[in-house]
């Protein structure tokens, strides 16, 4: 788990807004971008089946912004990623992994098709759960990638060849059969050039410290009579679900790690990063 939070704290911008989805409820909502494929939900899993070098399935509410960060825990067997920066002709960027061709790569979608290379890493890559993130800043863009079950990492940069655009972000596979066990991304309001059709708003929780070794105490507002605060690991796992009637909650993890909070009990579906260190 170490290598995870190594990966996940290492970007030099942060984002205000956080989005999650972990697929519990299906993909109602989501939209279907770029070539045509088979997309479905089952089991807390998004899947999809398609033999077009690039199909997508973008966040629910059309997020429209240039910079950015997608996290996405999944699998597949040619080309497996995530999709930033997707206009209204489908052009954007692309990032994924091929494990069937050992290779990573950041490329350019043009009209829902797989087009420039920006950068590749060639490595055998190891069959099995990846963890993906996709942080894009301006011309730079970075992909970090983890292995699950060796923990082994890596990075790939790139730069853009052309002017920086406003678009959607989500899932992207090519010619595969590939699935994501969750998402996240994180963008910042601000920063957004595009409209934000139902804009969501932070989450109304709010960690006196964090990072934070042993325990935290964690202020929740909004919190209605019932509402709980559900913490899960990286791996979907819930790890407590803790009553916050009060509007405060204790919590205290088994092991140090990034978890995840997320209010239930009220509409507000996003979630906050919460990282225990030794």
């Amino acid at each position: 788990m170490k290598n995870v939070m190594i990966i996940l704290l290492s970007a030099s911008i942060s984002f205000a807004v956080t989005v999650f989805d972990d697929f519990s409820a299906g993909i109602g909502g989501w939209t279907v971008r770029c070539g045509s494929a088979a997309w479905s939900s089952s089991g807390g899993q998004a899947y999809c089946q398609t033999s077009n070098t690039c199909s997508a399935l973008v966040f629910p509410g059309a997020v429209l912004t240039q910079d950015g960060s997608i996290t996405a825990y999944g699998s597949g067997y040619h080309t497996f990623g995530v999709i930033a920066r997707l206009d209204n002709l489908s052009t954007g960027v692309y990032a994924y992994v091929s494990v069937d061709h050992n290779v990573a790569r950041i490329r350019k979608v043009v009209n829902g098709v797989a087009s420039t290379i920006y950068n590749s890493l060639y490595h055998d890559f190891p069959y099995g759960d990846y963890m993906l993130v996709l942080t894009c800043e301006g011309s730079d863009m970075s992909l970090s990638i983890e292995h699950m079950q060796s923990s082994q990492t890596w990075v790939l940069e790139a730069s853009s060849e052309t002017a920086v655009q406003t678009g959607e972000w989500g899932l992207a596979a090519g010619e595969t059969e590939a699935l994501w066990d969750w998402v996240e991304l994180q963008y910042d309001n601000t920063a957004n050039e595009g409209e934000t059709s139902g804009s969501l708003p932070q989450p109304g929780i709010h960690p006196q410290l964090n990072p934070f070794t042993g325990s935290v105490m964690i202020t929740v507002e909004g919190a209605a009579l019932g509402s709980t605060l559900e913490i899960f690991d990286l791996s979907g796992r819930a790890v407590q679900n803790i009553d916050v009637s009060s509007g405060t909650a204790m919590f205290t993890p088994e092991h140090p790690g990034i978890y995840l909070a997320r209010l239930n009990g009220t509409t507000d579906t996003q979630l906050v990063k919460l990282v225990c260190i030794p």
